[in-house]
């Protein structure tokens, strides 16, 4: 029923647009990701596929946190999967040769732990510069994200940002598979919308 209604507003819309001649661009770019990550079990194996097939997306960062704060952070089993995969280069170049290189990856994986700042930043600097360049930055969370999340959401709400607020931020960011401003559906995701704002 939905698509039999749905069907004709989407013909008049587009018949709409032709005869006003406007024009539709579409960008056929890699999606821009962001995984934060604690690193628990299934983790590590997620993090090695998505690096194994990082030819398919553009990986700004990797941010290794904690789901508890009196267990280790996980910056450095990150740093032991980005080493070994720095070693196994050759190998993984000749089979994808448009996979993050080993040394961007390793400038790219920093310790988002309770009261370190280069989660923070990492996740700052590239929610500004989706803003400055108009592309949507997927956050992705594997375990918990709320301490570097929320600590680079209260970066930027207080001003700290220079030329990015706190609106211009969430329109440009998709975390846990909703756009920021559509997490009602998604109640973590949601909540964290509360403690933050």
């Amino acid at each position: 029923m939905r698509l039999s209604v749905m069907k004709p507003i989407t013909s008049t819309f587009l018949a709409a647009l032709a005869i006003l001649g406007a024009s539709v661009t579409v960008r056929a770019e890699k999606a821009h990701v962001i995984f934060i990550t604690d690193m628990a079990e299934d983790d590590g194996a997620t993090l090695v596929r998505g690096l194994l097939h990082s030819d398919m997306f553009d990986l700004r960062g990797v941010v290794g946190t904690t789901s508890d704060p009196g267990w280790p952070t996980s910056i450095s089993q990150i740093l032991k999967i980005a080493n070994a995969y720095k070693d196994n280069w050759a190998n993984i170049s000749a089979n994808c040769p448009n996979c993050v290189h080993p040394d961007t990856l390793l400038k790219q994986s920093v310790d988002g732990a309770p009261g370190t700042t280069a989660g923070r930043d990492l996740l700052c600097r590239e929610v500004k510069r989706a803003y400055d360049n108009d592309y949507d930055l997927w956050i992705t969370s594997w375990g918990t994200a709320k301490s570097p999340w929320l600590s680079a959401m209260n970066h930027i709400r207080q001003g700290n940002v220079p030329g990015l607020n706190i609106y211009q931020a969430r329109s440009k960011i998709f975390y846990a598979g909703e756009k920021w401003s559509h997490v009602q559906n998604d109640k973590f995701a949601y909540r964290m919308l509360l403690d933050t704002f």
